[in-house]
């Protein structure tokens, strides 16, 4: 519920949190941590609210923005605003609304980004503090990136920051990435190519869901069984790769079959594929990723698509540039994405070479202390050069190491030759960009 506190200063009052709902009161300093968790969760009548009184609602969005919009309602002119609060909304395309708000609404003055560093003993996002003054915005705010292996327990935070923080000025950004001068100039000029992933001929299109893995997803012992109970089976399952199998160039096939019962199918051709799945009871009935009946997957529009050429990358993870080119029609679940199209062999080129992996590192979304994710709305902004603007032998010689790099299966056959290439592919990108290695 909400607090009735009410604590004096000597200037006027102190809001904790949101204690100062339903009250008409201003404060000087407001401080808080506010609750996590997606506004999407809640029912429409909460939403029709949302979007009536508050300019930060996205239906995507957290409840700790529209916090930031009600705290700065009720703070008094030169009053003292801090959070901490979960730090996704300094890159996400919800958070660019919030930024935009308070930059025209307040002045920041300080933020600090905790990324990996657990903060709170049970809350699993990574945290962000963020000091707004109640002013027109300076454009002038200190700023500081804790290291993931900072020890918050014995380390003097306030130190840290001060003898670390970096002034940022460019708040009308995409995002806000806590960087020197030099390296968000060299992130300027490669945003600047000319146009982005989602220009080019291409699709980007997520792995599928089944409601119910352990149904839906089998083993090649189950995969036989099936088919020698009934050979026909053979005609709906296909292989899968998972997020955890695909590596940069080669994949890792764990013997993992989808059991691809799409609408339409007629599940009483495949006898012993529907004995297998009835075999789950009321979990895969009562399953919420369904098709038209109990037993087909979920519509999907672009099943064509995984019979074609692609290229593949999972979501999230510790490892970076994971860009495999399969041609082997090859199945992916939701842990997976793929780009589909033209220029594929170029476009994993750039997306494995060193210069795409420092760009999007602070470009992509962090969870916790090592991984990363990959999601469809940052990588249809990767910058690349108009297609048409390309040099040709340039293109050429990009395919022709990346292809190299794929047969040699990330170094497996040939490591030193796999670093040589790999040296070459970085040149030839650093040379698209107009860029030198020398500077990173």
């Amino acid at each position: 519920g909400v607090s009735t506190s009410k604590t004096p200063s000597p200037s006027g009052r102190v809001g904790v949190g949101l204690s100062y709902l339903g009250f008409d009161w201003e404060f000087d300093i407001i401080v808080g941590n506010p609750p996590y968790f997606s506004l999407s969760t809640q029912g429409e009548s909460y939403t029709k609210y949302y979007q009536e009184h508050y300019e930060v609602f996205e239906k995507t969005s957290d409840i700790y923005c529209l916090f930031y919009e009600k705290a700065l309602q009720v703070l008094k002119p030169n009053g003292r605003l801090g959070y901490i609060t979960s730090n996704q909304w300094l890159q996400t395309n919800y958070g660019k609304i919030l930024r935009n708000y308070l930059i025209s609404k307040a002045n920041p003055k300080l933020l600090v980004n905790f990324g990996g560093v657990k903060i709170f003993k049970d809350a699993t996002v990574d945290s962000a503090i963020l000091v707004l003054k109640n002013e027109t915005c300076d454009f002038k705010m200190r700023a500081c990136k804790i290291p993931n292996d900072f020890k918050i327990a014995t380390e003097n935070l306030k130190i840290y920051v001060e003898t670390h923080e970096l002034l940022l000025t460019d708040l009308h950004a995409d995002r806000w990435i806590i960087a020197d001068d030099k390296t968000l100039l060299q992130k300027e000029k490669i945003r600047n190519a000319g146009s982005y992933l989602k220009d080019w001929n291409v699709n980007i299109f997520r792995g599928l869901l089944t409601g119910l893995n352990e149904a839906f997803i089998i083993d090649e012992i189950t995969k036989d069984k099936l088919i020698l109970e009934d050979s026909r089976s053979a005609e709906i399952l296909v292989p899968l790769l998972r997020g955890r199998d695909v590596h940069e160039y080669y994949t890792e096939f764990a013997n993992l079959y989808l059991i691809l019962a799409k609408n339409g199918t007629d599940i009483e051709n495949y006898p012993a594929i529907f004995k297998h799945l009835s075999s789950f009871g009321e979990a895969i009935k009562n399953r919420s990723d369904q098709g038209e009946n109990w037993w087909n997957l979920r519509a999907c529009a672009y099943y064509d698509s995984f019979a074609e050429e692609k290229l593949i990358y999972p979501e999230t993870t510790v490892r970076r540039s994971e860009f495999y080119l399969d041609k082997k029609g090859m199945y992916i679940d939701k842990t997976c994405f793929m780009i589909t199209g033209s220029d594929l062999v170029f476009l994993q080129g750039i997306l494995t070479s060193r210069l795409m992996e420092w760009y999007l590192e602070s470009e992509l979304r962090a969870l916790g202390k090592n991984s990363i994710q990959y999601s469809k709305q940052y990588m249809e902004n990767v910058p690349l050069p108009k297609r048409e603007s390309i040099d040709a032998v340039l293109y050429a010689k990009i395919v022709e190491i990346t292809e190299k790099l794929q047969e040699l299966e990330k170094g497996l056959k040939d490591v030193v030759r796999f670093k040589e290439l790999k040296t070459e592919l970085d040149e030839a990108v650093f040379k698209l960009y107009g860029l030198s290695g020398g500077d990173f």
